[in-house]
């Protein structure tokens, strides 16, 4: 009788014990998860760091007249040697400036050589405001991301978003090649984007509970180790 206790104790002390194993491991692998994050997220702030970079050496370049040869980088300040298609100006809609609800002019120029560039001109507060004047220099940009969960078609000139392949069915002109900003519009798509500091900071956080996660596993594999 006293021996079959005993095994019964041993049994449930290893039960509590492999239990104990396998929590631990769960919690590794979420200390392994965090600390992947982290390193990722390390890595992003530093693409983004030579990404800026590269944008500041491109704008300290001199003004580089296009008229459709070949395609500046982004970052690069351009001249554009075309004309612009005022006709054929749309708006994003629901975009804010200083806390104010409007639209992005979006106006499309034909460079001399025959091909399209979308240039985001400037923030105004409704569709119906008289075209925005051209910037003598424009700053290329990669083009806007953007997600839709179904068909947005434009209404009238406003659009949702920045969709090449939709403005051209609708302006009926060829697939535009680049997308460019005004200087108004430089800050505003920067304020938009992911900085590095951000990704920084969401790498400290990740690495924070790797931390944390590394003394919960101690702790456990202390006390499952006692209970055995």
């Amino acid at each position: 009788m006293h021996l079959s206790s005993g095994k019964r104790g041993e049994r449930t002390h290893c039960g509590r014990f492999f239990k104990g194993l396998l929590g631990i491991s769960l919690l590794a692998a979420l200390v392994l998860l965090t600390l992947l994050l982290g390193i990722w997220q390390f890595g992003r702030m530093q693409q983004k760091e030579q990404l800026l970079a590269y944008q500041a050496s491109q704008r300290a370049l001199p003004v580089q007249p296009w008229d459709g040869s070949g395609q500046p980088a982004a970052g690069r300040r351009v001249a554009l040697q075309g004309t612009p298609l005022t006709e054929q100006r749309f708006y994003l809609d629901k975009r804010t400036e200083n806390g104010l609800l409007g639209v992005v002019e979006v106006m499309p120029w034909r460079l001399q050589r025959g091909q399209v560039v979308l240039v985001e001109t400037g923030w105004v507060a409704s569709a119906t405001h008289a075209p925005l004047a051209a910037s003598p220099w424009v700053l290329m940009a990669p083009w806007p991301r953007y997600l839709e969960l179904g068909p947005t078609p434009p209404v009238g000139r406003v659009f949702q978003n920045v969709d090449p392949a939709k403005f051209a069915h609708w302006a009926g002109l060829p697939l535009p090649v680049a997308y460019a900003v005004s200087p108004a519009r430089r800050d505003a798509l920067q304020a938009t984007a992911v900085t590095p500091a951000r990704h920084l900071g969401y790498a400290v956080t990740w690495w924070c509970m790797s931390v944390i996660g590394c003394f919960l596993c101690l702790k456990f594999y202390r006390q499952s180790k006692g209970k055995a």
